[in-house]
Parts: structure tokens; C-alpha cells; sequence
């Protein structure tokens, strides 16, 4: 079984979660969106859509990251993620199909226009919109968790897997989850959990909350200093272990403006992710070069 992705997106990280959860052996292909790998004729082959992640089971492709963990339940039984009956199942798509519809996109929104769109080109009414969506979704979670453990009720399913990938940008991105206490104790429950745990990177015993949160990209950084270049402009320095806290119209730079060494970057990318040490080299910083406006990174991608 073959997952192909981008190891910063959420959706990649979404189907990681799943694989972990069910100890199902994988191999991990990294899709460098920075160089328009999801363009290329081979990848467009498995992936007409031209998005991460898709997945290739012997002679089986499938993408759309929802989809996946629906087949994966599926094809895992024995995890009873997917749901046993009915209304059971009916009630976990009720949350893949929320997170795809309106907290994904709303998420989305709001990156592309505090971060990944140049000034010039972000919309404030677009982050706006996108925060009001996002807090008309977290309260009705939170209702939803008011009653019961989980999002489906009293078993942990793929809805709380789709979900969780999404909401685990939320402190980058400056979306508060402490006025939700039933949403922030799930969150909680969630990130507890060793596939978690394994799939977003954090360090054993690290216990993650709204003010400490290290996303992969910025352990990444902390681990390997030396692929940063010296005219990279961090407002803050990533810290291994700590905060790294993202205001919005922060200016933070895009993760091809970090390292001209894209491939080693990746690799260290796929060993974190899969719960292994990033090794640290000298490794002499090369220039970079910016992103395409039309690169898809962040570009919707949290809803799929």
C-alpha cells in the first residue's frame, strides 16, 4: 500500500493518522507541491485531480482524503472506525461531509489570506467570513461532545481522524478553541493518542494545548537549523520544544523560501512523520526560489 503526498498538508496527515491508527503497512511517496510534482503526467495518472493524497492499493487508486479513511475502515474491519450499523455509519459521514463542506474550506480561507496569498492579495472579509464559519462549526462540535466522548458517540471513528487533522492548524492559524471546553477536551483526548502522536510529530510526553503547539514544519526547522538560510526573515525562531505563535498578516515564509534543499527537507519530513530522528548535518544553505502564485499548497486542500 502506497500513500502519496505532501508531508505538511493537512489531508496528507489526515490518511497518516488513519494508517497509524490501524498499524497498516505503508509506504510513504512525498509530492513535492513546491515543484509542481502534483502537475506531473505520472502523478496525474493516479490523481486526475492533481490534489494529495491519493492512494494505491495493490491495483486499487483512490484520493480525496475522506474517501480513504471510508475505505480504510472498510477495508480494516477488525478497528471498527467506520462504524457498525446504519445510523451509526450515517452519523460518522455527517462529520467527514461538515469537515469537508464548511470547516475545511473556512480553515482554508482563512490561511490563504493571512498566509500563503501575498499582501497584495489577501482578502480580509475573506478571513472574516472564514473565522465566523469556523466558530459556527466548533459550536456545533462542541454541542455534539457535550454528550458523548467522541464525535459519533461513544467510539473514536474516522470523524474524529477527519476532523482532528483540520483543527490541528488551529493555533497556527490563531483559532481559539478554549471557548468551546467540550471541542478543547476532545482536542485533547485526540492528540493523546499514539498514532497522533506519531503522524503530527510531537515529541514524547510533549503535551500540546493552544499555547503550545509545534507544528511538523516548525520542528522540522528546530531540528535542522542548518537547512534555514541566513536571509530567511523569521519574525520568531522556531523552538523544539515551545510555541511558535502565528498572528494574523504575520509574515512568515513559505517553505520554499526556508530551504533551497527541497528533497532533503522532504526526507527529514517523511522520517518525522513516521516517528523517526531527523539526523543533523552541515549542509551548506543554497538560494531559494518563491513560489508560483497558482501553487496549490494550502489552496483548499484542509477540506479534502
Amino acid at each position: 500500500m502506497k500513500i502519496y503526498g505532501f508531508p505538511f498538508s493537512p489531508n496528507t496527515r489526515r490518511v497518516l493518522f488513519m494508517l497509524h491508527e490501524i498499524h497498516a503497512e505503508h509506504e510513504f511517496v512525498p509530492i513535492d507541491l513546491t515543484q509542481g510534482e502534483h502537475r506531473s503526467p505520472e502523478y496525474l495518472k493516479l490523481n486526475p485531480n492533481g490534489r494529495v493524497p491519493c492512494l494505491v492499493d495493490q491495483d486499487f487508486i483512490l484520493w480525496e482524503s475522506n474517501a480513504i479513511l471510508q475505505y480504510l475502515a472498510a477495508r480494516f474491519p477488525e478497528h471498527h472506525l467506520g462504524g457498525e450499523r446504519p445510523r451509526e455509519r450515517a452519523d460518522i459521514a455527517c462529520w467527514l461531509f461538515l469537515n469537508a463542506a464548511h470547516l475545511g474550506p473556512a480553515v482554508a480561507h482563512i490561511f490563504a489570506h493571512t498566509m500563503r496569498l501575498p499582501e497584495e492579495k489577501r482578502i480580509p472579509l475573506m478571513v472574516e467570513n472564514g473565522r465566523a464559519e469556523v466558530a459556527r462549526c466548533c459550536g456545533v462540535m462542541d454541542e455534539k461532545l457535550s454528550k458523548g466522548p467522541w464525535l459519533a458517540g461513544s467510539n473514536f471513528t474516522i470523524a474524529d481522524i477527519s476532523v482532528a487533522a483540520t483543527t490541528s492548524v488551529a493555533p497556527m492559524l490563531g483559532i481559539d478553541l478554549s471557548p468551546y471546553p467540550h471541542l478543547s477536551a476532545w482536542e485533547q483526548r485526540v492528540s493523546a493518542r499514539p498514532a497522533y502522536r506519531k503522524t503530527f510529530a510531537l515529541a514524547p510526553g510533549h503535551r500540546r494545548d493552544q499555547r503550545d503547539h509545534v507544528p511538523v514544519v516548525h520542528r522540522l526547522l528546530a531540528l535542522r537549523k542548518d537547512l534555514v538560510p541566513r536571509d530567511a526573515h523569521l519574525i520568531e525562531a522556531p523552538r523544539q520544544r515551545g510555541p511558535m505563535p502565528l498572528q494574523e498578516g504575520r509574515k512568515i515564509p513559505h517553505l520554499a523560501h526556508l530551504c533551497g534543499q527541497r528533497d532533503l527537507l522532504l526526507r527529514a519530513a517523511s522520517e518525522v512523520l513516521h516517528g523517526g530522528e531527523v539526523e543533523q548535518r552541515d549542509h551548506p544553505a543554497t538560494p531559494s526560489t518563491a513560489p508560483r502564485p497558482d501553487d496549490d499548497l494550502g489552496q483548499r486542500r484542509v477540506a479534502r
